[in-house]
């Protein structure tokens, strides 16, 4: 196994990591339609708008619009995709930031927790 400082990132792993987790979570529970995948030309509500909004780097906000979500239903109960771990539907959010409807705090707090200083960007 190599060692952490070894290991480099790969846009496309990490893509790929993600489809096969939750590929491994329909195998094992989870239905197939709640997984949503991007659509041709990325997720339009992951924009240049939202990556100012939540302070997150040009490679974050491009792994971000190209990675599957698990749906949430639409009162911000996100799925869990491992014990005492809930996922972000950040496509969601970024639609929810684009309407106003929450400020830019409460959604960082729905998103990352209330102690965000360690959250890397």
């Amino acid at each position: 196994m190599p060692e952490l400082s070894e290991i480099t990132y790969s846009h496309d792993t990490t893509v790929r990591a993600f489809r096969d987790y939750f590929r491994f979570l329909v195998e094992m529970y989870m239905d197939e339609a709640e997984i949503l995948e991007p659509p041709v030309g990325r997720w339009p509500s992951i924009s240049s708008d939202f990556q100012r909004c939540f302070g997150k780097t040009d490679e974050v906000i491009s792994l971000l619009r190209d990675i599957p979500y698990i749906r949430e239903d639409g009162h911000y109960h996100p799925a869990h995709g491992s014990a005492i771990c809930q996922m972000a539907d950040w496509q969601s959010l970024g639609r929810v930031a684009e309407e106003g409807e929450l400020s830019v705090q409460e959604l960082r707090i729905m998103s990352e927790g209330a102690i965000t200083d360690d959250v890397p960007s």
